[in-house]
């Protein structure tokens, strides 16, 4: 009986510490919500932006096909001619994982 009593309390105590993790954690959410993200109006609303003006656009493609084309490919596949020498390999743009880093600054 009395070890069915200290389970149950055990127990009861274990609920109680999830349900205040819960709730705090959800008023933390709520606070970054409502202070907003940082990011611009349009992108809370999940409206594009406006393209940017197209000389910017081919500065940005001779960028490309300078500096990244040999490492991520054409396609930015990952798969460009010296991808097979390189350690880590080449991210694939393609695949949207490129947000997360695995390499740091200055590594490459």
């Amino acid at each position: 009986m009395r070890n069915l009593r200290s389970r149950s309390k055990l127990i009861l105590i274990l609920i109680a510490a999830v349900g205040i993790t819960m709730v705090s954690g959800s008023a933390v959410v709520w606070t970054f919500a409502e202070e907003g993200s940082g990011l611009p109006e349009g992108f809370k609303k999940g409206e594009l932006p406006p393209l940017p003006p197209a000389e910017m656009i081919e500065a940005g493609k001779r960028v490309y096909f300078t500096k990244c084309v040999w490492c991520h490919g054409v396609d930015g596949a990952g798969d460009g001619p010296s991808a097979d020498r390189l350690w880590p390999r080449p991210r694939n743009f393609n695949q949207g994982t490129f947000k997360i880093r695995h390499t740091a600054s200055g590594e490459l």
